[in-house]
């Protein structure tokens, strides 16, 4: 299934009307021009679900692109921010961990059903084991 004018709603602010300044001719243009860098990108491994999706973004990406809008994002210090390169949008941000993802396929394995760190066989890591002293009951041990 392609994406379609419709599409580009579901994924974005922006909607494809010729009455408004996202017109259906340009929308074709973008479609062709997104399909060309999903491919590029490596998005044909994508499910069709999934190849759909990305290519709606990458049409939403191109259009932030055109407009000149710039993007800034937060940091840690939240009273700072940072802007984001020009020509990086959320939209491709999202195109490219949906391919990374895709690409990772990582199964997960456990041996037990918790974590066991990597350092836990490390002397100098080891907790107390001993029960401690109950401070209300041996407070003239710990006095």
């Amino acid at each position: 299934m392609a994406i379609t004018e419709d599409s580009i709603p579901l994924v974005s602010p922006y909607t494809v009307s010729d009455a408004g300044n996202f017109t259906s001719a340009l929308f074709d243009y973008y479609f062709d021009v997104a399909e060309e860098m999903l491919s590029t990108m490596g998005g044909d491994d994508l499910s069709s679900t999934s190849y759909d999706h990305c290519h709606a973004l990458l049409v939403a990406h191109l259009y932030t692109c055109k407009q000149g809008t710039i993007e800034i994002e937060s940091t840690a210090d939240p009273s700072s921010w940072k802007w984001v390169k020009p020509g990086d949008t959320a939209y491709l941000r999202q195109v490219e961990a949906i391919i990374k993802a895709a690409r990772s396929n990582v199964t997960l394995e456990y041996e037990h059903e918790y974590v066991l760190r990597a350092d836990a066989g490390e002397d100098y890591f080891k907790l107390d084991k001993n029960a401690g002293v109950d401070p209300f009951v041996d407070r003239d041990t710990i006095i």
